[in-house]
């Protein structure tokens, strides 16, 4: 199996060179197993797949979680969090007004 490694965006408006063909060499596995690399990947990974506000848009593939149940979920964090900050604000005061 082989790994080609681009990290430029192929479009007509490229700033480099204005084409849309380029040349790119298959990676060795030195290259695939950097620091950098693996990290980058696993956090974008980790965010569309475990974050429940990113999974909105970007929904893994194969999760039986629909976008629905996700916004119904997004909404209840949401709501919940409104109405703690409600009661908090209620039961706390500062010393200076009392």
């Amino acid at each position: 199996m082989f790994f080609f490694l681009l990290e430029d965006w192929l479009s007509v408006e490229n700033q480099k060179n204005g084409s849309v063909e380029k040349e790119v060499l298959a990676s060795c596995p030195e290259e695939l197993s950097q620091f950098r690399r693996v990290f980058s990947s696993q956090l974008v990974f980790g965010m569309v797949e475990h974050h429940l506000w990113l999974s909105l848009w970007e929904r893994p593939a194969h999760s039986r979680f629909s976008r629905g149940q996700r916004v119904t979920c997004s909404a209840v964090v949401l709501h919940l969090y409104l109405a703690l900050g409600a009661l908090w604000y209620g039961a706390v005061g500062t010393q200076g007004l009392r």
